[in-house]
């Protein structure tokens, strides 16, 4: 099967940090793993695996309803974000802030069933950044500050928008190594996750 996909606009990776950061921690998708909340946008947002900063393959599984089904799947193959509730920084040190967390990026990967199969090269075509954006980040966010009405963010990272699967059982695997600046300056930040996805 040939499965089709492209890079994502920046309007569209700016909605998905709007989606992640706007569900509070105990529910929140890095933290759970459950993406099947708030997806009211015309794609499907898949969540990476957060704070766990670790080179271990996280196992999620996520069963679509039948309106998902027939949307596209943004898959955030390796990104980051910066916020004004985070850093108190103008939108030109805030995206810079973005790039350095993905800088150096090694190790990328994005696989689809045997269908397809992107390595680092393939996907630094999949580079976006989105400045500028507001997000409402609620109590007890995942990003560990004061609840905040639109606080200007940034982000920077590889995306993947792959359009809708068909019907039936699939395994969705993703994520990478990189940023010189990444977890608060501690060296280099691991994301890998596989999703078990039934489609209706």
């Amino acid at each position: 099967m040939t499965l089709r996909y492209n890079k994502p606009t920046p309007d569209e990776t700016a909605e998905w940090w709007k989606w992640l950061l706007e569900i509070p921690k105990p529910n929140n998708p890095l933290i759970t793993g459950n993406i099947a909340q708030k997806q009211d946008r015309h794609f499907l947002c898949m969540a990476c695996t957060g704070p766990f900063n670790s080179v271990e393959d996280h196992g999620r599984y996520h069963k679509m309803s039948a309106e998902d089904a027939k949307k596209p799947i943004m898959i955030p193959v390796f990104v980051a974000e910066r916020s004004e509730a985070e850093f108190n920084a103008n939108s030109a040190q805030l995206l810079n802030g973005a790039r350095q967390d993905v800088a150096d990026t090694t190790e990328l990967e994005l696989t689809v069933d045997k269908d397809l199969s992107l390595t680092t090269q393939d996907l630094r075509e999949f580079y976006v950044e989105s400045s500028d954006f507001q997000v409402d980040l609620p109590d007890n966010n995942v990003l560990g500050v004061p609840k905040t009405k639109q606080s200007n963010t940034a982000s920077a990272g590889i995306w993947v928008r792959l359009e809708p699967l068909a019907s039936g059982k699939h395994a969705v695997r993703f994520g990478g190594t990189g940023g010189s600046n990444a977890a608060g300056g501690t060296g280099k930040f691991h994301t890998k996750v596989t999703y078990s996805i039934e489609v209706p």
